[in-house]
């Protein structure tokens, strides 16, 4: 027993010997503490990560697209919609990726102030991802943005390397101006089901008044 404990003692011994002669043959450093020029760095990086993750626009798939771009349903009441169409390999699309969607940020709380319909929508397509869906809709350049007014595609702004900030904010611009004053008959239209409720009310309100306001129905009753 004494043997066996010995021989598995001097085994552990030479082990973490061992363990040690290869950490210094890698000639590994020790941690030091960062300067406040790399904390200030740091810090600085960590707010425009968190910066660009509070403001993204919503991205769409072939089959989101075209359930509520180009194939909206009765219950989808936006009327125009802002869709860019990029790829993560153009260095334009990620030079206009936050801006845009700080853009699309301030337009939608501008304009949406409407309680059952949205003036504007906006909206991504990676084309690396659905590269089908970019072709289909005419996207020969990167990046490209369209829009669509009740499914049809009206306005279209093509990129490339000449595409920078202020041209995008112009032509937005333009767009928004056109969505701020369409008239209210070229909106969506109520559903019939939230004319009907609203109906229902009407009609319960005008029973509850008619009966609260005629004494002799009470007397009877």
């Amino acid at each position: 027993m004494l043997s066996c404990s010995f021989l598995t003692s001097r085994c552990c011994y030479l082990h973490l010997c061992m363990i040690g002669c290869i950490a210094r043959a890698g000639g590994s450093e020790e941690l030091r503490p960062l300067s406040l020029i790399e904390v200030g760095e740091a810090k600085r990086d960590n707010a425009i990560v968190s910066k660009h993750a509070q403001v993204q626009t919503t991205i769409l798939s072939h089959f989101t697209f075209n359930h509520n771009v180009v194939n909206p349903s009765p219950q989808n009441h936006v009327l125009h919609w802002i869709v860019g169409f990029c790829t993560n390999a153009a260095a334009s699309c990620q030079e206009l990726s936050y801006p845009f969607a700080e853009m699309a940020a301030k337009w939608e709380l501008q304009l949406n102030l409407e309680l059952l319909t949205l003036k504007v929508r906006f909206a991504t397509v990676d084309c690396t991802v659905d590269n089908m869906l970019c072709n289909e809709q005419g996207v020969q350049a990167y990046p490209t943005f369209h829009r669509y007014t009740k499914g049809k595609h009206v306005a279209t702004l093509t990129g490339g390397s000449g595409m920078d900030v202020e041209r995008l904010a112009t032509w937005l611009k333009m767009q928004m101006n056109t969505a701020r004053v369409t008239s209210p008959q070229d909106e969506w239209n109520l559903g019939d089901g939230v004319l009907d409720i609203l109906l229902v009310f009407g009609a319960l309100a005008l029973a509850i008044w008619a009966s609260l306001s005629n004494p002799h129905l009470w007397q009877k009753l």
